[in-house]
């Protein structure tokens, strides 16, 4: 595997469904900030549908909302939009189940912020298979 191809494949990466980790956290971050300051699941959701400036994350929440709207809980919403992975999902479906929505979401703000990932160089281990190391996001 040559570097091009270690880079095609970072940059394939990179574009997947599923969001970035600063991206979650962020989310994570702004709809916790606001369900703890009092606001209701719908209020805090609009606002930050209609604070949102990027098309591509704004239509992402657009269909979590209306999932919650028609029925869904917010993790069965998070799990089947495809873009959220298992451990966000399950964190909060648990938040949900007992009523502490916002400490599960403050929980998945810390873990983005202390074990979110990022890819900083690559080296290649006996048999030439490329081996990425992995940093802490400080």
């Amino acid at each position: 595997m040559n570097e091009a191809d270690i880079a095609a494949f970072l940059k394939k990466l990179s574009s997947s469904k599923s969001l970035k980790e600063t991206r979650k956290e962020s989310f994570f971050s702004e709809l916790h900030s606001l369900l703890a300051s009092g606001l209701d699941f719908s209020h805090a959701f609009r606002l930050l549908i209609d604070g949102e400036n990027d098309d591509n994350f704004r239509t992402v929440l657009d269909r979590l909302y209306a999932d919650v709207v028609a029925g869904s809980s917010l993790w069965q919403a998070l799990e089947g939009c495809g873009r959220f992975s298992a451990l966000d999902c399950g964190v909060v479906r648990i938040g949900e189940e007992t009523g502490r929505l916002s400490d599960s979401l403050a929980f998945l703000v810390d873990y983005y912020r202390e074990f979110g990932f990022e890819v900083v160089s690559g080296e290649y281990l006996d048999g030439g298979i490329p081996h990425y190391k992995m940093l802490l996001r400080n």
